[in-house]
């Protein structure tokens, strides 16, 4: 539940001015069902917001729960549905991010589990895809550490084409 509030803070407060952004966080946490969240989870969420290395991805021409399917030539054709949770596009590149905010990151932030891999490989082969002409790149945004990690494709890839040699 922590992270589907973490989600929703940083869906909406990234599109209001900073200076409305605590009113618009307590309202929308106070909004929920269960509104047990301590206020403070708005606060760290601010704070990641105004991270200067994050800065640049808050911006309100990103793509925000952008919901893709395709059929992926690394699973021969299976069809995968996922939903990304901030989408960058520019004339030349894509970057899509999944935010996690795991409590505990990993050891190496910059090593995420395979299956976390394999969830990136599969935005990875879908956008480029849907976009061909483009450099595209994928990333983990951990939100507990304010991390942004940009993952080799080659990588991503390969994680998802192992899927298929279990």
């Amino acid at each position: 539940a922590r992270g589907s509030i973490i989600h929703l803070l940083l869906e909406h407060l990234p599109l209001v001015d900073r200076s409305e952004r605590q009113d618009l966080g307590q309202k929308l946490l106070l909004g929920q069902e269960d509104n047990t969240f301590d206020l403070d989870l708005v606060d760290q969420v601010i704070q990641l917001l105004d991270t200067p290395d994050l800065v640049p991805i808050f911006n309100n021409d990103a793509l925000v729960e952008v919901v893709i399917t395709a059929k992926l030539p690394e699973l021969d054709g299976e069809r995968i549905h996922g939903a990304i949770d901030r989408l960058l596009i520019t004339d030349t590149n894509v970057l899509a991010i999944d935010y996690k905010p795991n409590v505990k990151v990993p050891a190496s932030a910059d090593k995420p589990p395979v299956g976390l891999l394999r969830q990136m490989g599969a935005y990875q082969s879908a956008l480029q895809q849907i976009f061909p002409d483009h450099t595209v790149e994928t990333a983990i945004l951990w939100t507990q550490t304010a991390t942004l990690v940009r993952l080799p494709s080659a990588l991503t890839i390969s994680a998802l084409r192992s899927i298929t040699d279990l």
